[in-house]
């Protein structure tokens, strides 16, 4: 069976161990505070920290950090 459409889900694991990521759609300019691991996932052409991201760039830090633009922010605590 082969695919034919591109996927509309976004999964996050982690260790059952570990406590629950927070999960958030962005879609306008955002400030995201410090604190634990934050990757952020862009969806389309956006910005982070002032860097520009392409579709499917991926941003860790664990430094606050402002985020323009369709994205994916997970915080692992």
């Amino acid at each position: 069976m082969g695919v034919t459409a591109l996927p509309d889900d976004f999964n996050v694991m982690t260790a059952r161990g570990l406590p629950k990521p927070q999960v958030q759609v962005i879609t306008t300019a955002t400030d995201l505070a410090a604190g634990g691991m934050l990757a952020i996932f862009a969806l389309a052409e956006a910005t982070a920290g002032g860097l520009a991201l392409g579709r499917y760039d991926l941003v860790l830090t664990d430094a606050a950090i402002t985020v323009s633009g369709p994205v994916i922010a997970v915080r692992f605590a």
